[in-house]
């Protein structure tokens, strides 16, 4: 099934580089958020990392998309891992020096997913130029659950680190880009700028850059399957936070514990993601990606009923709440992967970094949004009524795509034309 993969050496090096990419910013993003709240023990600053971790994608991606697109994509994914193994030096010197104060944590935070942002669009848009559009399917597929793998992988390490190395977690995070970069500097793909026409003043470029944004929102709003995409996104992670906003009151209540529970729940949903990206090509192949979208949503509704039920489970109560997770999770991994496999069917390769940006953007936004409205609404709901909503939506995105015509587009083999 993935002999495919083992076969595209220049794919098999990016999905390394990515692999190990994930693994870093894992171990990071625990050892910085710990070191934040160690030096401060300011727990609003602790949680303001976090922030810091997803806001750049939200800001900078859908403009970094027309930059991507004009640059030797090698070269800005190379030069972007040099530079955030370079933040992560200056720190690693700081920390050890006893010289690291809050406000450089945040502060590199903020830069290190900056850059981030930049090098994103670049690798999604360097993707179609490795891969054939049969190799879609168990390429993308096998390339997502190794990052998931890795990205737990990282969390682990980078909880065990903090508690016995800090400063190892530092020299890791810096070896892990360092070594991406020489993988991606080893792809055999040699690809050339694009020609395009250029102004030698800054208000000529500032033009031409608001061009290409101008023609790639007129292009992604013609595209049917992009459109799509990002609509069924936007509604799964929503309904999901929906549900995760509220984790710790439910576990609390119904087991009589938070912190070890809402772990449990995590390593499940996990370990569910991982195996349903891996059945994700036969499935795709049996399915079709419209019988998929409405599986998950079907099994993100059935979760929400479940999690009230598991309360009356007495001393099953815990491996009900286990396989009940890792179900929804197996959904999570094959709507996550159809929607991977076919943004890249639905873009035109000239778009692709724009889309990239704007798809992200969008999706990354809705988590803090929603999490925002259930703290608004669980005073006058409650846990069960949210739930309950959570549960009405997921069903009603079912009946919605069972009766939009949306089979065309949702084919998992062949490219749709969305635009011109």
């Amino acid at each position: 099934m993935y002999r495919k993969f083992f076969q595209n050496r220049d794919f098999m090096k990016m999905t390394a580089a990515n692999v190990i990419n994930t693994f870093g910013d894992s171990v990071d993003g625990v050892a910085f958020t710990w070191l934040t709240y160690e030096i401060s023990q300011s727990a609003s600053l602790s949680a303001l990392v976090a922030a810091l971790n997803i806001l750049p994608t939200a800001l900078f991606q859908p403009i970094a998309g027309p930059i991507a697109e004009r640059c030797q994509k090698k070269r800005v994914m190379i030069r972007a891992d040099v530079v955030r193994a370079g933040m992560v030096g200056v720190v690693l010197a700081l920390f050890l020096t006893g010289e690291l104060k809050p406000w450089m944590l945040l502060l590199t935070t903020f830069l290190m997913n900056t850059v981030e942002a930049l090098r994103v669009p670049c690798g999604s848009s360097f993707v179609p130029q490795l891969l054939k559009k049969e190799e879609y399917d168990s390429c993308l597929s096998l390339s997502r659950s190794l990052s998931m793998i890795f990205q737990v992988a990282g969390m682990a390490l980078g909880g065990i680190l903090t508690a016995v190395w800090m400063a190892g977690a530092f020299w890791i995070d810096m070896g892990t880009y360092l070594i991406s970069a020489v993988l991606i500097r080893s792809i055999r793909y040699e690809e050339l700028a694009k020609e395009r026409e250029k102004s030698d003043n800054l208000l000529g470029k500032l033009r031409e850059y608001a061009e290409e944004m101008k023609g790639g929102v007129l292009y992604l709003r013609k595209n049917d399957l992009f459109l799509l995409l990002v609509i069924s996104a936007l509604l799964f992670n929503m309904i999901g936070g929906m549900i995760g906003a509220l984790q710790a009151p439910y576990a609390a209540r119904v087991f009589g514990g938070a912190g070890e529970v809402i772990s449990m729940m995590g390593i499940a949903q996990t370990v569910g993601m991982i195996a349903g990206m891996l059945l994700y090509p036969k499935l795709a192949e049996k399915l079709g990606g419209q019988k998929i979208i409405m599986a998950a949503y079907t099994g993100e509704g059935l979760y929400v009923i479940l999690l009230l039920a598991v309360a009356g489970l007495g001393t099953g109560k815990y491996a009900g709440l286990f396989l009940v997770s890792a179900a929804v999770g197996v959904c999570t991994g094959l709507i996550s992967n159809l929607f991977n496999v076919l943004f890249v069917k639905a873009v035109d390769e000239g778009y692709m970094a724009r889309a990239t940006g704007f798809f992200n953007s969008a999706v990354t936004i809705a988590s803090p949004a929603i999490s925002f409205l259930v703290a608004a609404l669980v005073e006058h709901m409650g846990v069960e009524g949210i739930f309950t909503a959570a549960a009405v939506g997921a069903f009603g995105c079912v009946l919605l795509f069972s009766r939009w015509k949306t089979a065309g587009l949702l084919q998992t083999e062949g490219k749709e034309d969305g635009g011109e």
